[in-house]
């Protein structure tokens, strides 16, 4: 397989994109291939996930809404398929909104599917501690769920 450029072709000397350009212009062409996939009347459940899982790592409210709304229509149409990964993105989703409630409700339905998650179990300690505290940021969350949430979960 051959080696991706992130050099311009009009210049060598262009420096390699960074990871959050990379990332902006993954999102910018699966947002395209959603409406492409949509007007097609293709199923899409795949690219809203991976999409929402990139929108997730951006840690803007804006895209963590879109994110959530992404997630819970995969839940609704693929439950078999990603059921696992979106109970858990959605619980993240709702504590980075401080949703503590939603995000509880959503770590306790993976929990009940798989009781010993260790990654989920954290998650509940971790949403319950800020639930009470009322101080959030996206810096609660551990660097590992960040790696989570690129190689998805």
């Amino acid at each position: 397989q051959p080696t991706r450029s992130y050099y311009s072709s009009s210049s060598a000397t262009t420096p390699m994109a960074t990871e959050s350009q990379r990332q902006a212009i993954r999102i910018s062409n699966l947002r395209t291939q959603l409406v492409q996939q949509q007007s097609r009347r293709i199923p899409t459940e795949d690219t809203e996930f991976e999409l929402a899982t990139l929108l997730l790592l951006t840690q803007r409210k804006e895209d963590t809404l879109e994110a959530a709304r992404l997630l819970r229509h995969v839940l609704a149409t693929q439950r078999g398929k990603y059921e696992r990964d979106c109970l858990y993105f959605l619980a993240q989703a709702h504590y980075a909104l401080a949703e503590y409630q939603k995000a509880l409700d959503f770590i306790s339905r993976l929990l009940q599917r798989e009781p010993d998650n260790h990654q989920a179990i954290e998650l509940r300690r971790r949403i319950l501690d800020q639930r009470q505290t009322g101080q959030w940021s996206y810096s609660h969350l551990l660097p590992n769920d960040m790696t989570r949430l690129n190689q998805g979960l």
